[in-house]
């Protein structure tokens, strides 16, 4: 069984994003006070040779807010967890958290201007094809309610909850492919 972490990934996106920016490039990582603790995002990045000036910056409540867990919105925290990444100034801030990309544009429209944002989905689901030799990317083939399944080891009521307050984009999902385990 293989596994691929956000981490690694995102930190090679990053870089291969970077190489050409002089050294001193500023990269903000927007995580969960967890996150940003244990100090996994600097390990790693420091398994590899590079120029960046990186910073984490935990974003306490803001995944609760996402989850819609908390009295105060994700608008509402925005300003004052991004007023410390706006006084450093990077030039591009990771979204480390899965919660933070279903508000991105919020995120985005809090930053200051020409700061770009990474988002790891991409990257990690780069990295999870080198474990499936067989698979095709199809970027013409829509994802259909029919292909997903959902796998929830508790509380499957809770999940639906959140899935329906979630501004999914598009994401598919319905009841049938709800799997309790």
């Amino acid at each position: 069984l293989e596994f691929v972490d956000i981490i690694r990934p995102t930190l090679e996106a990053t870089l291969q994003r970077s190489r050409d920016e002089p050294p001193g490039y500023r990269v903000a990582v927007l995580a969960t006070e967890s996150a940003v603790k244990s100090n996994r995002y600097a390990d790693v990045l420091n398994r590899y040779p590079h120029r960046l000036d990186f910073r984490q910056f935990a974003c306490p409540g803001l995944a609760e807010a996402v989850e819609g867990k908390r009295d105060a919105t994700p608008a509402e925290l925005l300003p004052a967890l991004l007023a410390p990444v706006n006084a450093w100034g990077p030039s591009l801030v990771i979204l480390a958290c899965t919660h933070y990309l279903h508000i991105g544009e919020a995120i985005r429209a809090h930053l200051a201007p020409g700061t770009a944002i990474l988002n790891p989905a991409q990257a990690v689901a780069e990295a999870a094809l080198a474990y499936l030799p067989w698979a095709e990317v199809r970027p013409d083939l829509p994802v259909l309610p029919s292909s997903v399944a959902y796998w929830v080891t508790e509380a499957p009521t809770k999940f639906q909850a959140q899935m329906a307050r979630l501004p999914l984009g598009g994401l598919p999902f319905n009841e049938p492919n709800l799997l309790v385990c």
